[in-house]
């Protein structure tokens, strides 16, 4: 099986694609309140500002407060950029 960490998470299209092929997410990175309830719903995923979820899969929230990402024990890291078209350029 494969693991795999997800930040800007979005709703998550890459796992659900995923999962026929044993992929599994190790951890989720998402801040907005729409897309973290729909993780919540399907993975078990705390919501933002709530204790990281012990029975699914835990949403860090700010992909910044990940601990250790390179000390992480999975296999492959997924960014999914669609948050980034909104990021505020100077």
């Amino acid at each position: 099986m494969l693991t795999y960490g997800s930040v800007c998470s979005g709703i998550e299209a890459a796992s659900v694609a995923w999962e026929p092929l044993g992929w599994r997410p190790k951890f989720f990175a998402e801040i907005e309140a729409f897309p973290s309830a729909v993780l919540a719903h399907h993975y078990g995923s705390n919501l933002v500002g709530e204790p990281l979820s012990k029975t699914g899969v835990p949403n860090y929230g700010d992909f910044t407060t990940v601990p250790s990402l390179s000390r992480q024990p999975f296999a492959r890291r997924l960014r999914q950029d669609p948050c980034l078209r909104n990021a505020v350029t100077p």
